[in-house]
């Protein structure tokens, strides 16, 4: 009798806690609640956004569940909520973790083969500080030109791909960094102060610029199109320096949507969706534009820049849909950094910046974010190596 007790014991505590387990789950509003928002942020996040709201909805859904969690840790607070919350938020956390696990802590650079290899950086640079007030801009942009200068030499790139950029402050740069580079304004109308796209190489850089030019992403959106030939060698490919048409939605566009929302008014927040739809929609119309461009290209290239569209977003799927197939991720493929390229508010990140290479062309080694504080954005920096070179 007394072999069976510990038996019957263990099958009594088991069924203690199946049947806690499926009260907890079905008959506590708190976790049915959840279970059924993380549900909705599965749905977004696999089955990918076809239409403009479901692919802000997609880009949004780590910050509505950092939103819940911190609804989740109030609720805690309470004595009589305390346990239910608990769990919910563990859910929460496990759920977090299966969808964006972290896996760049378990990467490890990946060995290339010999030399030749490739060293690409992209980087927004934020005007290099020239939209300050008057008063300080000379100082700000001396100081935003020697701190990109620190940070690209740390890396040593062959190949510079800069956003958010004038003819007039490139100028200064190229002569800190000593490269040579192609530029074209955002609209194409030329001008020295007008922001836009550089392409640069180094001076001890193995690739030389062999042909350029711009086209358009629809509109006035123009796209930086660059050839690169190797000194000693017949190897080449292409650069596609783009700036996606950005949402124009700021931290005080937020915080009057909140305010207006505690006082019970809707109207700044509706329009500051709808603002963000129009420009999701205008980013899928850009990305046919450029599609269609690539189809005329034969050569290895990879496609970098600001896509001011996070992951899982309609214009990342055009490149997972595209006719051939082998658009990769360089971060998502080889990232051995955190991926965050911007800190809404200084505080929320997203992974705006992004390096896309063909898979036939290239072996990618590495893809790091850098750590410098000269801009807005974060810098990527991609080692590889192209295949049979």
């Amino acid at each position: 009798m007394g072999v069976h007790e510990p038996d019957a014991e263990g099958s009594a505590r088991a069924t203690k806690w199946l049947t806690h387990l499926l009260y907890t789950l079905f008959f506590t509003p708190l976790i049915g609640l959840t279970a059924l928002f993380l549900l909705s942020l599965a749905f977004a996040h696999f089955e990918g956004a076809r239409g403009p709201l479901w692919s802000l909805y997609a880009a949004l859904s780590p910050f509505f569940l950092i939103g819940w969690a911190c609804a989740l840790a109030l609720a805690s607070l309470k004595t009589t909520w305390r346990p239910h919350a608990r769990r919910a938020l563990l859910l929460s956390a496990l759920f977090a973790a299966l969808m964006w696990p972290p896996t760049w802590l378990l990467r490890a650079e990946r060995p290339l083969a010999p030399p030749p290899q490739l060293r690409v950086s992209t980087w927004n640079v934020a005007r290099l500080g020239e939209l300050n007030p008057r008063e300080v801009r000379e100082q700000r942009v001396s100081e935003r030109i020697q701190c990109v200068t620190r940070a690209l030499q740390a890396v040593s790139p062959q190949v510079i791909a800069l956003q958010e950029v004038s003819l007039k402050r490139l100028s200064q740069l190229q002569e800190s960094l000593h490269v040579s580079c192609k530029h074209v304004d955002y609209h194409g109308r030329g001008g020295r102060w007008r922001g836009g796209l550089a392409t640069c190489v180094t001076q001890d850089s193995p690739w030389a610029i062999s042909r350029a030019r711009d086209f358009s992403l629809g509109g006035e959106w123009r796209a930086l199109f660059v050839e690169l030939k190797a000194h000693n060698a017949e190897a080449r490919f292409n650069v596609l320096n783009v700036h996606f048409a950005p949402h124009g939605v700021g931290p005080s566009d937020l915080k009057e949507a909140v305010h207006e929302l505690s006082e019970g008014s809707s109207e700044a927040l509706y329009a500051l969706i709808t603002q963000l739809i129009k420009t999701t929609q205008r980013q899928g119309e850009q990305v046919e534009e450029l599609m269609r461009a690539l189809n005329t290209l034969s050569d290895p290239t990879l496609i970098l820049g600001d896509f001011n569209a996070p992951p899982h977003t309609a214009l990342h799927k055009a490149f997972d849909e595209a006719s051939d197939g082998g658009w990769v991720d360089a971060w998502r493929e080889v990232g051995v950094s955190f991926g965050a390229t911007r800190y809404v508010g200084g505080l929320l990140p997203l992974r705006i910046d992004f390096i896309y290479a063909l898979r036939r062309a290239f072996d990618l080694g590495s893809v790091r974010v850098g750590a410098e504080a000269c801009s807005d954005h974060q810098a990527l920096h991609l080692r590889a190596r192209l295949k049979g070179a």
